[in-house]
């Protein structure tokens, strides 16, 4: 339903790990705690199966407060939804710490806009990308500026290049000298990339596909000591030449997609009927997911730069 291979690998690791502290080290536990205090056969069966585990400690890390890499438990905090400080962002909200601080033995939670009587409090969670959304508290968020969407990158196809590449930023290797990176990015709504080695890799990319005499200035610098980054990452009409791959890129993801976005803005019309199931719930929220992603992906395979 995600169509997202990394979150569904995830999940099903998450659910892995999950059951096996479960059966562990936490079900002997709960069953003799349960033996001496409930009598209920039924009670029994619903509060100590791993399906119960799994929802309550679904339940209290989406609840959870992460301060100093520690979690914690904060009533009436917990219950301030997210809204961004004023309406769509559009540059990255001040850091968690700046409103959420440790003071032992409390937890000072403070406003980040101002609120009226009567009104309910809202807070920005932070520039957070869609599936940290989801797999933390459990939504996607309708209008996310910073949500990143995992694009394929096409392969270089000269030799020189990844040599190039190589040159220009050496920490791509692994111990045997291999690319390690480069095989997908993450593209933002406005077709920025979350990481600069991709920028990187799609400008040589670009080059290569571009005119001959363009790529031959870069093999040169690299091979005379010049300055490599001016002639194969920073050349001229460089942002369009890589906006033009990018937008390849995003129409190839669409055509690889399981479904279109029209079938999936039909379908999730469809599921919104009433009907407040769980099933229906978390589907209509893993193809809100999608949706999003699908939407940015639109864009960027649309856009001019």
């Amino acid at each position: 339903m995600l169509q997202d291979k990394y979150l569904s690998d995830l999940a099903h690791q998450s659910h892995v790990t999950l059951r096996r502290i479960w059966e562990s080290n936490i079900q002997d536990i709960v069953l003799s705690i349960t033996r001496k205090k409930v009598t209920s056969t039924l009670l029994m069966s619903s509060c100590v199966s791993f399906e119960a585990f799994h929802k309550y400690t679904a339940i209290s890390s989406s609840r959870a407060m992460i301060l100093n890499e520690k979690k914690y438990l904060t009533p009436i905090a917990d219950m301030i939804n997210h809204a961004p400080r004023h309406g769509i962002a559009v540059s990255p909200p001040p850091s968690f710490s700046v409103y959420h601080q440790l003071d032992h033995p409390s937890i000072v939670v403070k406003a980040d806009r101002d609120v009226n009587i009567n009104n309910q409090i809202f807070e920005d969670y932070g520039a957070l990308d869609n599936s940290l959304f989801l797999e933390a508290f459990g939504f996607v968020p309708y209008e996310n500026p910073f949500h990143c969407v995992p694009i394929q990158l096409p392969p270089i196809k000269i030799h020189t290049t990844e040599a190039i590449l190589k040159h220009l930023d050496p920490s791509i290797t692994d111990l045997d000298g291999q690319v390690k990176f480069y095989n997908s990015a993450c593209v933002l709504l406005d077709g920025s990339l979350s990481d600069q080695r991709a920028y990187t890799y799609l400008a040589l990319v670009a080059l290569e596909r571009g005119e001959r005499r363009y790529y031959d200035r870069c093999v040169n610098a690299v091979g005379s000591g010049q300055d490599a980054k001016l002639y194969c990452v920073d050349y001229l009409d460089r942002r369009s030449a890589v906006a033009s791959v990018l937008r390849e890129a995003a129409k190839a993801a669409l055509d690889h997609s399981p479904t279109s976005l029209d079938f999936d803005v039909d379908l999730l019309l469809r599921k919104s009927v009433p009907n407040n199931t769980a099933d229906s719930l978390r589907s209509i929220t893993a193809l809100r997911f999608r949706l999003e992603d699908k939407k940015v992906l639109t864009e960027i395979a649309n856009k001019f730069f």
